[in-house]
């Protein structure tokens, strides 16, 4: 808990040494409190209960039907309080609460409080309707659920708040929310914090499963974790959307582009899409083991950081006061897989206004693009010295040689065009690294690429920088940055901190580097980093949260998008609305390390037919012949990083120099650009595994494309698939 038994004078003096040895070390002030060392999270046990409720998770029938619309019915469960929505296309009735008996407290929703340092799980059931804290009420088509928590945690604290929750129906679509304005604290409320809301964090939870049955997690390209069975031991998969905050310290291997989730039930399931606040979102799923559980999957929405140091825990001090939202729709019959979640999920996407409209397609081009990634310029392991690796004359050199192998269709991304190679130096200024060209030689480059069809994309960072003195706070007082290896190769090593701008000069940094970008001669703009990363800032004078940086991100790659081309590094949603190209999406999923758990192209599913996406570059990748076929069956274009020089030493095995990829390149573009030109436009509609190492994925109702993974032929469905290869099948 806070320290208040420092008397007052030893208290300055502490705060000037502190600052003294700061300022030292050239670290900085928090705005985030600073208490003892947390405690686990723990459940605390409900008071004096009202017997005629049910908290028990046995059958339940006492329905009463509140809010209707089509074929859906939004029903509350008189017996426990809960709420359950039957889907008419489907027959199923999804309920907030588990049917089958079971000794964990379950409940509609649960929160997580803080007292002092430790933490409290409290959940609905239990802790409010159970002890007749609640109520409800149904106006103009809105269901509002109203609990409050009343709960002794200690001998001086209480928590007291009141959480209003709403409930809207549509067609085959649910609507719940929390508006955290509307979030009210009693006045014995001192000395506590609502930490996190999970809502409806057992909908749709069950035991008993279908063969097929799965749950969908959003972890990089997309995930599903098969329900069919119980199971001895299952890791719990947590993915922070748009992943992990470096500000507050947090790290994860899991991340989701997109802030979707969903589960499949025999012939019914939902998608569900977080539609605001999903910046301060995970989506978190488990599932059923023979000792226990349930299959789940929900969103878990932080309202502030904490972060455990070794000595002492750092909270920042505001709380996130939007509105929580999450949209469930749902399926039935054949639209159950995670291709039809993917649709759907796009669908809502289109809706609120996240994605372009459905009807937008893809510019006719020259073949299937063929994605470029050039290095211009890159600083070596000491980072001191900074090495031109492709001039622009020689990158024309190599946009000649490429198109004298047949690849026509170029997207050109130039990298380390600017001082500081990889990374530009600062926020504030963009300069090109004279080395590599000049204004007037990049104006030729791009009047000679224009000529041969090639897009030129010049890579910078919107708000991350590499020598940037000032940079946002972490929660712990140090600099928010991420380090990053940015190139490996026989020539050089090169790797950066970036250093990620400050909430009170961001906006200006931005508008500088607008301003910089749309005077160069070229295509359009690579944003290197906005789609890979979103921060806070802990700064004393000016904190600002993930929110503030997603929408200024999201409002800047908008405004590049103005007279340019936008290509984005990532696929962040917020930075996808404008792109025209998406630059090396994930093709895999780390939770997919996990038995049960599987890599589905659910990512790519969304967003196919809408904007062309290379995933990462051939020659990076650890097999380059599996991440070939991988680009086949996720429906990526191809794409090679390469540079000029050569390594001086072992040419052969420079796996960046381009003449040593010039085989490579023709082959993989050829039969690629031969199955994929006129498939561009064409969504995903089924991807399914259909014998070992074989999977099939087919395009709107015309085409099926095999790929086997197998070092030998195999015959399926009647269609031979070479070993190592793909094969196209139209309808």
């Amino acid at each position: 808990m806070y320290n208040k038994t420092k008397k007052s004078f030893i208290t300055l003096i502490t705060a000037f040494v502190c600052i003294f040895l700061l300022s030292s070390c050239s670290a900085q002030k928090s705005s985030a409190d600073v208490l003892e060392k947390a405690q686990s999270p723990v459940t605390v046990s409900a008071g004096k209960k009202n017997t005629a409720i049910s908290t028990s998770t046995a059958p339940r029938t006492n329905l009463k039907s509140i809010l209707r619309k089509g074929l859906t019915t939004l029903y509350l469960d008189e017996s426990s309080f809960s709420v359950c929505v039957f889907d008419g296309a489907s027959g199923k009735l999804w309920r907030s609460l588990p049917e089958s008996e079971s000794k964990e407290n379950t409940g509609l929703f649960s929160v997580s409080v803080l007292c002092g340092s430790r933490e409290y799980i409290l959940d609905s059931q239990n802790d409010s309707v159970a002890l007749n804290n609640f109520q409800y009420k149904e106006e103009n088509g809105v269901l509002t659920m109203i609990y409050r928590f009343c709960k002794q945690l200690s001998e001086s604290d209480e928590a007291d708040f009141t959480i209003p929750v709403r409930f809207e129906v549509g067609d085959g679509i649910l609507k719940v929310s929390v508006n955290c304005k509307n979030i009210t604290y009693g006045e014995k409320n001192k000395n506590v914090r609502l930490k996190s809301i999970s809502l409806l964090s057992y909908f749709g939870a069950d035991k008993d499963t279908a063969e097929g049955d799965f749950i969908l997690v959003p972890d990089g390209c997309g995930a599903i974790i098969s329900t069919e069975r119980e199971a001895e031991k299952f890791t719990p998969i947590n993915v922070p959307v748009y992943g992990a905050d470096p500000s507050a310290k947090e790290s994860s291997d899991c991340s989701a582009c997109i802030p979707a989730f969903g589960k499949r039930n025999g012939n019914a399931a939902f998608v569900a899409l977080i539609e605001s606040g999903e910046e301060t979102a995970e989506i978190c799923a488990e599932k059923a083991l023979k000792k226990g559980g349930f299959n789940r999957v929900y969103a878990s929405f932080d309202l502030f950081k904490a972060y455990n140091g070794e000595k002492n825990t750092y909270v920042s001090k505001n709380s996130f006061d939007k509105t929580l939202s999450v949209s469930y729709r749902f399926l039935s019959g054949e639209n159950t897989d995670y291709v039809s979640m993917a649709a759907a999920c796009r669908e809502l996407l289109i809706r609120c206004g996240a994605l372009r409209m459905d009807e937008r397609t893809l510019p006719e081009s020259e073949g299937l693009p063929f994605e470029l990634a050039v290095v211009g310029s890159a600083k070596t392991q000491n980072r001191k010295r900074q090495t031109v690796l492709t001039s622009m004359s020689e990158a024309a050199d190599i946009i000649s040689f490429l198109r004298s192998k047949g690849i026509r269709n170029i997207n050109l991304r130039f990298r380390g065009l600017f001082e500081g190679g990889l990374v530009q130096n600062n926020f504030e200024k963009i300069k090109l690294f004279s080395p590599v060209g000049t204004e007037k030689e990049l104006e030729d480059f791009a009047r000679f690429a224009q000529s041969q069809n090639v897009s030129v994309f010049a890579e910078a960072g919107l708000f991350s920088a590499g020598k940037e003195n000032s940079a946002a706070i972490r929660i712990d007082g140090g600099r928010t940055e991420s380090a990053e290896l940015l190139l490996d190769s026989g020539f050089t090593r090169s790797s950066a901190d970036l250093r990620f701008s400050p909430a009170k000069t961001v906006e200006k940094n931005t508008e500088n580097l607008l301003s910089s970008m749309r005077d160069l001669s070229v295509d359009g703009i690579c944003v290197a980093d906005a789609g890979k990363y979103l921060y806070s800032d802990y700064s004393v004078n000016l904190s600002e949260d993930r929110s503030f940086f997603k929408n200024l991100f999201a409002s800047r790659c908008g405004a590049l998008s103005s007279g340019k081309k936008l290509m984005v590094s990532g696929a962040n949603l917020y930075a996808v609305k404008y792109a025209s190209f998406l630059s090396e999406i994930p093709s895999t999923a780390n939770c997919a390390k996990q038995k049960l758990c599987t890599a589905v192209p659910f990512l790519q599913s969304v967003l196919h037919g809408s904007v062309d996406y290379s995933h990462t570059a051939f020659n990076k990748a650890s097999d380059r012949e599996t991440a070939f076929l991988k680009a086949a069956e996720y429906g990526a274009v191809p794409g090679f990083e390469l540079y000029s020089k050569n390594a001086g030493t072992d040419d052969e095995k420079d796996e960046f120099y381009y003449m040593n990829n010039a085989s490579d390149a023709q082959q993989y573009y050829e039969r690629l650009n031969i199955v994929f030109s006129d498939l561009r436009n064409k969504r995903i509609t089924a991807h399914k595994k259909v014998a070992g190492g074989v999977y099939c994925t087919e395009y709107g109702s015309s085409s099926s494309v095999y790929v086997n993974y197998n070092k030998k032929d195999v015959t399926v469905n009647g269609v031979t698939v070479e070993a190592r290869s793909f094969l196209r099948i139209n309808f």
